[in-house]
């Protein structure tokens, strides 16, 4: 299966949904890849909440009414052009 995201996402769909604890991008990758192109054009705290599920293999949503523990264990593949020309 192969999902197409925009470069223009926030942050926070990348980890999980901001009203309802649901699985984000990185939960969705369990067991696979999770591959941003043009990892130039993503901002470093983007890529920054990628740690924690791929140091521990999980990922923590916590939200008011609720905590779940959702496996992310994924392998992250950066992709760019060597020159913002193309």
């Amino acid at each position: 299966c192969c999902r197409r995201g925009r470069c223009s996402v926030r942050s926070s769909p990348l980890r999980c949904s901001y009203l309802q604890a649901l699985p984000g991008e990185a939960s969705l990758a369990h067991n696979g890849l999770l591959l941003p192109e043009e990892v130039r054009d993503v901002a470093r705290n983007v890529l920054e909440l990628f740690r924690q599920p791929i140091e521990d293999g999980s990922a923590t949503i916590a939200r008011a009414k609720t905590t779940l523990w959702i496996p992310s264990n994924f392998m992250l593949v950066a992709a760019m052009n060597p020159c913002p020309c193309g």
